[in-house]
């Protein structure tokens, strides 16, 4: 709060948010850095888990506002703001998903290990293969039912970046049983619609794999994050999730 009251110019949340910290009082501060923020993560428990959203949060306004060189190490405060909205946009996708697609597991930024290994004899210096992190790896049980990326990029106005397409094609290629990969990006053109990309084997010209690219409607998510509860709303929200994940 005390940080959210030093980035904000509106004066009126800027003293609310100085208010509650008042309410608060007797309550001691803490560093805002890596480190405080890795131990958060290793200490959470059943009893905290509730408070993770705010967290996020909290981490990504800290991250905004400066500069840490080294963990544990003061942050380096800079005049401006630096939000990153790649972040928030993966962090608002990940909360909708999980509240809304109950029987769904989301892995985020899970580990594709079997993408890629050194061929024998191929690796003299012992590395460890790489392994690519999508956004989302959803599975129903042990099964992988879809692979998902948020970008903060919007794909129905702005071309597809190569460096995307090649990232995807990869996550699609590497899933044979899914075979096909999401870009999950912020439309606030209601009229977008999805996108997809076959990914070809050259000479026969046979499909391998799909990259889709599938806007998410701005104007909806905001309505079921700040509208009020109605009938059926819960039913509506678990739709769209749906929708997103194909």
């Amino acid at each position: 709060l005390g940080l959210a009251a030093r980035l904000t110019d509106d004066p009126r949340l800027k003293s609310k948010a100085r208010r509650l910290v008042m309410d608060l009082d007797g309550i001691s501060d803490c560093a805002l850095n890596p480190g405080t923020f890795s131990t958060l993560d290793r200490t959470t428990t059943r009893l905290t888990r509730s408070y993770a959203p705010v967290l996020r949060l909290i981490r990504l306004l800290s991250e905004g506002h400066a500069i840490v060189f080294e963990e544990g190490h003061s942050p380096l405060c800079l005049s401006g703001f630096l939000f990153d909205m790649n972040r928030f946009f993966q962090a608002l996708l990940d909360r909708f998903l999980r509240e809304n697609l109950p029987d769904l597991e989301v892995r985020s930024e899970q580990s594709l290990s079997t993408i890629y290994r050194y061929a024998e004899g191929g690796n003299p210096r012992g590395r460890k293969a790489p392994q690519p992190r999508p956004d989302f790896v959803l599975h129903r049980g042990s099964r992988v039912v879809a692979v998902l990326d948020a970008k903060y990029r919007d794909l129905w106005q702005h071309p597809l970046p190569r460096e995307m397409l090649y990232q995807l094609t990869i996550y699609a290629l590497g899933q044979p049983m899914v075979g096909s990969s999401t870009i999950l990006y912020p439309s606030a053109d209601n009229a977008a619609m999805e996108q997809r990309l076959e990914v070809l084997e050259p000479s026969s010209k046979t499909c391998q794999g799909t990259v889709v690219l599938r806007p998410v409607s701005l104007d909806r998510l905001a309505a079921f994050f700040t509208g009020a509860e109605s009938p059926g709303q819960s039913d509506k929200r678990t739709l769209y999730a749906r929708s997103l994940v194909g």
